[in-house]
């Protein structure tokens, strides 16, 4: 059922006014409860204070005569016994409360002896000596303070005074709030008795706290009605006697519950009379508004005549007065709109003719609108087409290229690794090396900016290790730039964390084009490298030289592929190393490379990327070449190895490779061959060029793990294609791995001992940092003062030049210097302190 606007007026406004007054009552209530309770509480403390001073003073009072009987007694021991009874007397009379005095000596024995009421005293019988214990005692009915005398050190009598507790009690009653009852305890709880009355009768003292905790009401339930009811404990300053205050807790709270009841009911009246006046305006408010309801239903259903009941100047009566005006209006134009439809139906009758020659225009225009649709959508295929024939030659010439490539550099370093081969032809090898890897650097430029704007590069992000990074990245750097005689430099702030979250690949081969590029154009001066953790949790990159700088027409165009600025000089590279580096630090989720530049003094370039998580890991493994590159399976350990590749140079390559690293090695030409092989003898690993004629890679693992006569082989593919899809497409045909060519060595062995289970250790190792006794012993000196002037400095570019000065040396071990330079390619600067150190005590 609907709700009508008056119960939606008392709905809406009412019922919150209601509930809002009912929580701030109940809130209000409650704050104004406590504070009455707060106020009683301490009323019932200040009582109990006020009580426990005047015991003091009482007390006080006392115990200053008994001071004053011991003082007096000790300024005359001889004093005649009448004496001793008016000083007696006198401190009877002057201190009313106490009761009975008394005083003894021990040497001259004299005592004395009086009770208030009683004329005379009297001597102290042997039974009544006086306690030698100082101090307030509880005795009876009475409380005791016994003070000692003592004269030259020694105790010499006592004095004694006694107090009635009744007095006490009687005390405190002549100021007693008529509702507060008093009791005097003891600082351990025991209860001094008050006088026999109608509250005390009926006391037990076992509801009362142990101890007395001064200043906090504490509430406690006995048998007098089973009540509640309120104690404090106030100490009496300076006396181990403390005054407990007692009040039945419903008196304490009379007047707050009176007072709460008043407030109550006013504020419950108030409310009742806001809800009558909210009833009583929604009434007037809904009267007229039923009244203009009606009103309106009739106009709804074609009788214009009505004139609504409404007489008020506000805004209803307005509202009436319009509908009245609109009911005219509406009578006018349905009049009107009578004549118009008649008129209408005449034009439409006319206007149908041309409305038949309009459709055959509009089909006309959708005939045409699908034929340029369906062109649309055949360029597009075609664009598809296109794209996919793009990839694949790009795929196809990867392979063509890629391949050729990695068996030049294969067998370089295959000859290299040969004993007998002489300094000059190991320099045209690495010659062939340095040429080769450049020829495959631009391979790869052209292949990753492909990716790239095929969307197929993709960012593997893992943990790693960024001084080691950097150390790599300056290590290639190093040798270049000693070679044109600068310094490189590297500063990473103290703040940089050493493990980073990112893509080291993409990360290395940012910083090694940007730092190469920095070396080929700069001819004297420094490069820096220069790495800082900024507060946003970014690390900011910064390659800056003192090079030859760029033209400021040629900034912005330096970062388009194929463009250099080299301003007219002859440069080697193919201008694409800052497009992708550009595409790559947006693929990291960094901020986009940016340049200062001066022609002449120089250029800066930097970047910022994401740290991630900067956890640091237990740790963290690093997979670097091995600077002694003998490496053999370790003794006593096998692995069997088949390759199957059609292209000879390829076998070969792979085959020589393997067998230096201490494989045993067959290879096949094709599948079939490789079936026959595996069904003859068992294999660890088996590697697979994935351009066989056969280009049915899954049938390829089917054949051969079904002919296999021994356990199944894990299968590796070799590659030359760099596309993301060609991984995939390989792993799903049920490949265990892959290289891709040209491979390393280094790449050859993780490859060997994650899918074999191979190990390598170094053949023959020599002690690294021993030095023969073939050395002469000032070229012995001097090689160590260089080695440890460029270790202090970190000049990196003074051991390069070094070991080029000692290898025209005829008395240098050339394998000494071929170490020195090693260690000054990776930064051991330990290893050359402690092959220094050996220099100078083998000379």
């Amino acid at each position: 059922m609907p709700l009508t606007i008056r119960t939606k007026l008392i709905t809406y406004t009412a019922v919150p006014v209601v509930v809002v007054y009912l929580v701030l009552l109940v809130l209000g209530m409650n704050h104004l409860k406590n504070g009455l309770e707060r106020d009683a509480k301490t009323l019932l403390s200040e009582h109990a204070r006020h009580q426990a001073a005047r015991l003091a003073l009482v007390m006080s009072q006392a115990t200053v005569l008994a001071e004053s009987l011991g003082d007096l007694t000790l300024a005359d021991p001889r004093q005649s016994q009448e004496l001793l009874y008016a000083h007696l007397i006198d401190g009877l009379r002057r201190t009313p409360m106490v009761n009975t005095a008394a005083v003894q000596l021990l040497s001259p024995q004299r005592s004395a002896f009086m009770r208030r009421g009683i004329a005379s005293g009297r001597q102290l019988r042997p039974e009544e000596a006086l306690d030698q214990t100082p101090g307030w005692h509880v005795d009876n009915h009475t409380l005791g303070f016994n003070r000692p005398i003592h004269h030259a050190g020694h105790r010499v009598g006592a004095s004694w005074i006694a107090l009635s507790i009744a007095d006490l009690y009687d005390e405190i009653e002549r100021l007693r709030s008529p509702d507060i009852e008093f009791l005097i305890r003891a600082s351990d709880g025991t209860l001094l008795p008050p006088p026999a009355n109608e509250w005390t009768g009926t006391l037990p003292t076992d509801v009362f706290p142990q101890k007395p905790v001064a200043d906090r009401v504490q509430t406690i339930r006995f048998q007098r009605g089973a009540a509640d009811y309120w104690l404090i404990d106030a100490q009496l300053p300076g006396y181990p006697w403390w005054v407990t205050a007692v009040i039945r807790t419903r008196t304490a709270l009379a007047d707050a519950q009176r007072e709460v009841v008043l407030i109550a009911t006013g504020l419950l009246l108030s409310l009742l009379a806001i809800v009558m006046i909210i009833g009583t305006v929604a009434r007037q408010i809904t009267r007229p508004l039923v009244a203009l309801d009606d009103v309106v239903g009739r106009i709804a259903i074609g009788d214009f005549d009505v004139a609504p009941e409404v007489r008020s100047d506000d805004e209803l009566g307005r509202l009436a007065k319009a509908i009245a005006r609109m009911a005219g209006h509406i009578a006018d134009r349905e009049q009107l709109l009578r004549s118009s439809h008649q008129v209408l139906e005449q034009r439409v009758s006319e206007r149908t003719a041309a409305l038949q020659t309009s459709n055959v225009r509009l089909l006309q225009q959708i005939d045409e609108t699908r034929r340029t649709q369906e062109a649309l959508r055949e360029a597009t295929e075609q664009a598809q087409r296109a794209n996919r024939a793009k990839s694949e030659f790009l795929s196809n010439m990867s392979h063509e290229l890629r391949t050729p490539l990695h068996g030049v550099l294969g067998y370089a370093q295959i000859m290299r690794r040969e004993p007998k081969i002489e300094a000059a032809q190991r320099e045209n090898l690495l010659a062939i090396e340095r040429c080769g890897q450049h020829l495959l650097t631009l391979i790869n430029d052209i292949l990753d900016l492909t990716r790239i704007e095929a969307g197929e590069m993709r960012v593997e992000r893992q943990l790693t290790d960024l001084p080691q990074l950097i150390d790599d990245v300056c290590t290639i750097v190093a040798q270049r730039a000693a070679q044109k005689g600068l310094t490189l430099r590297r500063e990473v702030s103290l703040d940089t964390p050493r493990i980073i979250h990112t893509d080291p690949v993409r990360l290395r081969q940012i910083l090694l084009n940007l730092l190469s590029n920095a070396v080929k154009f700069t001819h004297t001066g420094t490069v820096v490298l220069t790495v800082e953790t900024e507060p946003d949790g970014m690390a900011a990159f910064t390659v800056s030289d003192s090079g030859i700088g760029i033209p400021a027409d040629k900034l912005e165009a330096i970062f388009d592929a194929f463009q250099q600025a080299s301003d007219g000089q002859a440069v080697d590279g193919t201008g694409l190393g800052l497009a992708i580096n550009q595409r790559l630090i947006r693929l990291l989720g960094g901020e986009p490379l940016k340049v200062e530049s001066t022609p002449g003094t120089g250029s800066r370039f930097n970047f910022r990327l994401p740290i991630g998580d900067t956890a640091q890991p237990s740790s963290l493994e690093h997979d670097h070449e091995t600077p002694n590159s003998n490496l053999r399976l370790v003794d006593g350990t096998s692995c069997r190895v088949l390759i199957v590749d059609s292209q000879p140079e390829n076998r070969r390559l792979l085959y020589t490779l393997l067998e230096q690293l201490g494989c045993t090695v067959s290879s096949a030409v094709d599948i079939d061959e490789a079936g026959n092989a595996l069904a003859q003898a068992p294999f660890d690993l088996v590697f697979v060029d994935v351009r066989l004629p056969d280009p049915d890679l899954a049938a390829v693992i089917e054949h051969l793990t079904a002919v296999a006569a021994f356990a199944a082989p894990r299968v590796a593919a070799v590659t030359a294609s760099v596309f993301a899809a060609s991984d995939e497409q390989v792993f799903d045909a049920g490949f265990d791995g892959f290289l891709n060519k040209p491979f390393s060595e280094r790449e050859l062995r993780s490859l060997l001992e994650t899918l074999a289970d191979a190990r390598f250790a170094v053949r023959n190792p020599d002690a690294q940092d021993a030095a023969p006794a073939s050395w002469p012993t000032s070229l012995a000196h001097a090689t160590a003062d260089r080695i440890d002037t460029a270790v202090a400095m970190g000049d990196v570019a003074s051991l390069f030049q070094l070991a080029e000065d000692l290898a025209d040396e005829p008395g240098a071990p050339q394998t000494q210097v071929e170490r020195l330079a090693l260690m000054a390619r990776s930064f051991d600067f330990d290893g050359l302190s402690r092959l220094a150190q050996s220099l100078r005590e083998r000379a």
